[in-house]
């Protein structure tokens, strides 16, 4: 996934760390993701988990700010109002799908932060179809964490609308906008549909 023609990738590879093989990402003033393509109605009850490790952060990265909106580690979620728009947008990266107009895209990055507070959201600085939630930050460094999250939830407290497709889920480091250097881990990124409550009248 890129974020823009003209940025530098970030590097990922797998490695084996504590009898596990997991992802290491390491950005030097670059920016890539990974994403995986998917159809989910969010009709469903979803709960989306995942691991992760950071090891370097940007120091200037803000999320407030476009010249500093990096992050060591971000797990993105895409929402679309068609699959087939999702699927069939060839034009390859971050910034082409999230040019202004009308919201048929929209990412919801869960990120990790060090300047702004936990459960704090931001809008993306160079674009409205973004939203970030900070969910981690510089307590757990060099610490491997466990999350978990009700993406559909939080699409429509932060976006106040509601998106009938999730189309992907991707990960992403990035230190692009410092010119900094970020590195990370993460471990398995897990979607699951939860089981409807109980209807108490039966």
């Amino acid at each position: 996934m890129r974020i823009a023609p003209f940025k530098r990738p970030t590097q990922y590879s797998t490695i084996h760390e504590d009898g596990r093989t997991v992802l290491r990402a390491q950005s030097r003033a670059s920016a890539s993701g990974l994403i995986h393509r998917i159809q989910v109605n969010t009709a469903d009850r979803l709960r989306l988990t995942w691991r992760w490790k950071v090891e370097h952060a940007p120091p200037s990265a803000d999320p407030r700010s476009a010249n500093g909106e990096d992050a060591p580690a971000r797990v993105i979620v895409e929402f679309s109002r068609s699959p087939q728009l999702a699927h069939a947008d060839t034009r390859g990266s971050v910034s082409a799908m999230l040019d202004e107009g009308p919201r048929d895209h929209v990412l919801l990055m869960y990120i990790w932060s060090e300047r702004v507070p936990l459960e704090s959201v931001h809008p993306g600085p160079r674009s409205d179809h973004v939203r970030m939630i900070v969910v981690d930050g510089p307590r757990s460094f060099g610490r491997w964490q466990t999350l978990e999250r009700d993406p559909v939830a939080d699409l429509q407290s932060a976006f106040g609308i509601g998106m009938p497709w999730l189309t992907g889920v991707a990960v992403l480091t990035d230190s692009d906008n410092t010119g900094e250097a970020a590195e990370a881990r993460y471990g398995d990124v897990v979607l699951t549909r939860c089981s409807p409550p109980p209807d108490p009248r039966s």
